[in-house]
């Protein structure tokens, strides 16, 4: 049952209520940082506080301004965690409770504003816990306009500061224009690199040859073994130019089976880019890739002269590596090609 109910019901049990009457004390300059006179009178040490709290006549209540209203008369017991205030009028905006400041059977001071300018008289309010209710009497006040009135003109609002109006704080039109900016930036950031990464593609597409990927790789890796078992195997010169080849046949394998440039990018920055496209194959081979282009970089850019044991090692490491990767993606393409056969799609 709500405070209204109850209030109803209270009334039909009761033929009367117990009035309180009413006065106004004084308006306050800052709200919540209320205090009761008592309590300034006790602390007088604390001159910038009490000169903060300071009453204000009342002549200079404002729209919005808190006010004090004490009440007191006959005992009520009320609870101060549930107390509501019923005015007999429907407007809303007329008289608001913003704090019970002190309550006890016989008096209560309340924290009151009023958002609505002019002289206004209240014959009765209802204060009431749900259970519990007084009737408060003799509320009348006089609110001032804030807007300025021009000599021998009635005052005017303000007019609207921009194409809308702020009903909320400023900090709240500031966060969530930050929170748009920082939405459009992340759309704005994806629709680049989308675009990028399309135009990646298309350059990578221009190194195709007539083999796929993978036998073009194997091709090249045929040719540089028959190399390094026909070459003398006491020239160094040699070796470096077989781990050279080694190295530009492994990036343009991965540049065309991964879609990744890695024959233009360092290899960490390749790394990333495979963990980011290629998940599968990063997942299953990120340790081999990582040994593979070690050895490679080691092998050249040290000055230790190299024996062709070295460059067959090497060899045999990376076209283990570059199958392996192939029978990943070759079982993947099968996997996604059952997958589409069985929704009944067919890939162009």
């Amino acid at each position: 049952m709500s405070a209204a109910d109850s209030l109803d019901k209270k009334e039909k049990d009761q033929p009367s209520m117990t009035e309180w009457p009413c006065h106004i004390e004084y308006a306050v300059k800052d709200f919540p940082a209320l205090a009761t006179k008592e309590k300034k009178q006790e602390k007088d040490e604390k001159v910038e506080k009490t000169e903060k709290t300071a009453p204000v006549p009342l002549d200079q209540m404002t729209v919005g301004r808190p006010f004090l209203l004490r009440c007191q008369g006959e005992p009520v017991f009320l609870k101060k965690k549930s107390l509501q205030i019923f005015p007999d009028s429907a407007n809303p905006w007329l008289l608001r409770l913003l704090e019970v400041q002190r309550l006890d059977e016989k008096s209560a001071d309340l924290v009151m504003t009023s958002y609505q300018a002019g002289a206004h008289k209240i014959p009765q309010l209802i204060l009431t816990d749900g259970e519990q209710a007084v009737a408060l009497k003799g509320v009348a006040f006089e609110v001032q306009s804030v807007v300025v009135a021009e000599k021998g003109k009635p005052p005017q609002p303000f007019g609207p500061m921009g194409p809308f109006r702020l009903s909320w704080p400023w900090e709240i039109w500031v966060i969530l224009g930050a929170v748009i900016a920082l939405i459009l930036v992340a759309i704005a950031s994806a629709f680049f690199k989308k675009i990028s990464y399309r135009k990646r593609l298309s350059r990578l597409r221009e190194l195709d040859t007539a083999l796929p990927a993978f036998e073009q790789f194997a091709k090249e890796m045929r040719q540089i073994k028959r190399e390094v078992e026909l070459h003398d195997r006491e020239s160094v010169v040699e070796e470096k130019k077989n781990i050279e080849e080694l190295n530009k046949a492994f990036e343009m394998y991965l540049t065309r089976e991964l879609k990744v440039p890695a024959h233009e990018w360092t290899q960490d920055k390749t790394l990333k880019e495979i963990k980011k496209r290629q998940a599968l194959v990063y997942r299953e081979k990120k340790e081999d890739l990582k040994v593979v282009f070690k050895e490679l970089e080691k092998a050249l850019s040290s000055d230790r002269r190299m024996i062709w044991q070295d460059v067959s090692y090497m060899h045999f490491m990376t076209q283990k590596l570059g199958t392996e990767i192939w029978q990943i993606k070759k079982k993947q393409k099968e996997k996604q090609k059952k997958t589409l056969a069985r929704w009944g799609w067919k890939r162009g």
